[in-house]
């Protein structure tokens, strides 16, 4: 004989079984930040380590799992991802910002606002123009450059380095030709050049 009830029970397995995780939508599950990026990126050196406080110095970083998208900060400066050239996943090419005042920064590596390499910082040092050390090597400098007509007593570091600059190429141009030098040299900074070059075999090697 079937005997039926109209009070039916109904086993609940809602609490039983395994919840749901509800998905967010402004969560992106195809992130790249978790599929590619395995490894975290190290900073293992910076070449140069030192530069102006102006900034517009170009360094490059070497280091290990470097990747497109990757943020460089100095300090708390951020330079974004389309000023960093990923030139190997080993090395990044990357400009120095600008920053008010000289001393030593720390250089993280950043992605999507996530910092990478907190533990394992690089290192960059920021110089000023006017440190008393500069000053006098620009001053050591101004001396052996040639002067000319109308130069005042302390020229301006930017000038300073232009000429030391056009030295250099002089110095080097001189010691690629062979030719013997004209009698009178139409450029003064070339005759400079070969005297400083003359003066320097005639000590042998050494320059005083």
């Amino acid at each position: 004989m079937l005997a039926i009830s109209d009070n039916m029970f109904v086993h609940n397995n809602s609490k039983h079984g395994r919840r749901a995780k509800r998905v967010d939508p402004s969560e992106d599950i195809s992130d790249s930040s978790d599929v590619a990026v395995t490894s975290n990126p190290v900073i293992k050196a910076i070449c140069p380590s030192e530069g102006w406080t102006q900034g517009g110095t170009s360094i490059i970083i070497i280091g290990e799992n470097f990747f497109d998208g990757l943020q460089v900060a100095f300090g708390p400066t951020t330079v974004w991802s389309d000023s960093v050239q990923i030139i190997t996943p080993h090395a990044m090419r990357v400009t120095t910002p600008p920053r008010h005042m000289p001393g030593v920064v720390e250089v993280t590596l950043t992605y999507k606002s996530k910092q990478l390499n907190q533990g394992n910082p690089g290192r960059f040092v920021y110089v000023s123009l006017s440190e008393p050390s500069i000053d006098f090597g620009f001053q050591r400098l101004q001396k052996l450059l040639p002067k000319y007509p109308g130069d005042p007593e302390r020229l301006p570091k930017e000038l300073i380095l232009k000429r030391a600059a056009e030295l250099a190429e002089a110095l080097y141009n001189s010691q690629q030709f062979t030719l013997p030098p004209p009698r009178t040299p139409v450029d003064p900074l070339s005759h400079y050049a070969s005297a400083y070059t003359a003066q320097f075999d005639t000590n042998n090697g050494k320059f005083f």
